[in-house]
């Protein structure tokens, strides 16, 4: 069984390695097609297609998204002092590792206040 990796290896990058575009857009439109193809027309050993399998199989198993739009956040590599704390987060993202200053990550929810 071929892996997808070496699908899109073979059907995407084989095929457009050679060729030439003057535009990003016309580079993602010959993508668009080889990935199409792949999805679409290319059948598998049992006679489906990727796209087939995937609203017979998967699709249906798949919840609604949510309604509620995710936060986005931005990450800071800060550093923790040998009580395993930093002075600047709140409690709830305190680092309380063993073995030393380590470096924690935590949402960056404090834009502007010198983090």
């Amino acid at each position: 069984m071929e892996s997808a990796v070496n699908t899109v290896n073979k059907r995407v990058i084989g095929y457009l390695a050679e060729d030439l575009w003057m535009t990003l857009a016309e580079l993602n439109d010959a993508i668009a097609e080889r990935v199409w193809e792949i999805n679409h027309e290319i059948r598998r050993a049992d006679g489906t297609t990727r796209f087939e399998r995937f609203t017979e199989e998967e699709a249906p198993a798949l919840s609604p998204l949510p309604d509620a739009v995710f936060e986005q956040v931005e990450w800071k590599e800060l550093k923790v002092g040998r009580n395993y704390h930093h002075g600047r987060l709140p409690a709830l993202f305190r680092a309380l590792l063993p073995g030393g200053a380590v470096a924690a990550r935590a949402p960056d929810r404090h834009k502007g206040d010198g983090l």
